[in-house]
């Protein structure tokens, strides 16, 4: 029976006849490194040069792709689509014009292109293929291009096709009289950005209740364990010196919330800055505080640092929930107004608990939080004794026929490190 290999060289030895070499193709292939090893020689021989086929004039590309009887339509548009972009203007615009007629995919090819290349002159035509068709790229093609009387008569149209952000953006930066309808764009986080991109300003009271919102908002979302970190906090390196000390730690903000980050980027840039200067002021009063009772941390960037630094968010969600400004609580009491970030509201949507019950769950979390680290004094630097002498009196009862049982029985009570009883605490 014929050897069947997918190395030549191998079926190439098989066929030695007679002699001691006649089963040395049996011997390599019973062990997987010396075919390795002899497939590293055997396999490998240089390629001779071989010359290049000359290309096609376009001329003569343009006409195969047109030609029905050509059979050669498909080989056409590769070459063209190929060549495309190293093509003098002139000539794309023979191809598009061509392609708009063609296929479907060579409709899409063009509507990629024009999007960047963009040429009035086939607006006629590409309205008529979004009036045949309605293909969503085509639709996006009109948004990003098209005359904006058209986008604005069929503005339900496009916004079914594509989505109301991309719509608004368009007409908004053009028509300033147009109302963007904050309630359509899914969330904070899209109201502020279109809102700069339409470069539209915004008062002090409407971006303060925003970001307010929106800071408490992922507050509730980061104690109900479904708080996300902004991509930009995901891939920390953590550094270490010579005797293996943190370099730089990090301490957890309410920027780590990708909401709050690009709502408070926006906000300071078509509001006044002292929104987002209170702002990060709390903000660096609560990591302040976060920092005083655990310290910062060298994340690294694994799947350890990363459980790591989600579990300290959350602690930290827990302080600054409790440090809430009660001048911003008043924000927050419309909860039926609350906006979800679109990019994340269908998963979140589905969550078993709503609104309410976030709060309560919260505000349970967070009961008593700010009461036992000032009973404790936990922010206090203080030695072991210190501590334990703080701990006993604010954790044994006070009675006198207790403390005296005690002191007859000799008990020591047990007393927790302060960093475990911290801990215990926030997490």
């Amino acid at each position: 029976m014929k050897r069947v290999s997918t190395y030549g060289w191998l079926e190439e030895m098989s066929e030695i006849e007679g002699g001691a070499f006649s089963d040395v193709a049996d011997q390599i292939e019973a062990s997987s490194s010396s075919l390795q090893t002899y497939h590293a020689v055997l396999g490998f021989l240089p390629k001779p040069f071989e010359a290049k086929s000359r290309n096609m004039p376009i001329s003569s590309l343009l006409k195969l792709y047109g030609s029905k009887r050509s059979g050669r339509k498909t080989e056409a548009r590769t070459q063209l689509q190929t060549r495309f972009a190293g093509l003098d203007y002139s000539v794309q615009k023979k191809i598009l014009w061509l392609f708009l007629d063609g296929a479907q995919q060579d409709r899409k090819f063009c509507y990629k292109h024009l999007k960047y290349t963009w040429d009035a002159v086939f607006e006629p035509k590409i309205i008529e293929l979004w009036e045949r068709h309605h293909e969503p790229e085509c639709a996006h093609l009109l948004v990003y291009c098209g005359n904006i009387d058209y986008l604005r008569f069929h503005l339900e149209e496009f916004v079914r096709a594509t989505d109301y952000y991309s719509v608004a953006k368009r007409i908004g930066a053009e028509d300033k009289n147009f109302v963007i309808e904050s309630e359509r764009l899914g969330g904070f986080d899209r109201f502020v950005r279109v809102l700069y991109e339409t470069n539209r300003s915004i008062g002090n009271f409407g971006a303060t209740d925003i970001l307010w919102k929106a800071i408490h908002y992922s507050l509730l979302r980061g104690i109900c364990h479904i708080g996300d970190i902004a991509p930009y906090f995901h891939n920390y390196e953590g550094k270490i010196d010579w005797d293996g000390n943190p370099i730089e730690t990090l301490v957890p903000s309410i920027t780590w919330s990708s909401l709050v980050m690009v709502c408070m980027r926006y906000i300071f840039r078509i509001a006044s800055k002292n929104v987002v200067a209170e702002a990060i002021q709390w903000d660096m009063h609560v990591r302040n505080l976060f920092q005083d009772l655990i310290g910062g941390r060298c994340y690294s960037n694994s799947l350890d640092g990363f459980l790591e630094k989600r579990k300290d968010y959350r602690a930290f969600c827990r302080l600054a929930y409790a440090l809430f400004p009660d001048d911003k609580k008043h924000f927050i009491s419309d909860a039926d107004r609350y906006i979800l970030n679109s990019d994340e509201s269908t998963s979140y949507s589905e969550q078993s608990m709503d609104r309410t019950k976030w709060v309560e769950n919260a505000d349970l979390a967070t009961k008593d939080l700010l009461e036992t680290i000032q009973k404790y004094q936990l922010t206090k630097k203080m030695n072991i004794d210190e501590w334990k002498e703080i701990y006993i009196k604010n954790t044994l009862p006070k009675e006198e026929v207790f403390l005296s049982f005690v002191e007859h029985l000799n008990l020591q009570p047990v007393c927790p490190t302060k960093e475990d009883f911290i801990k215990e605490l926030l997490y």
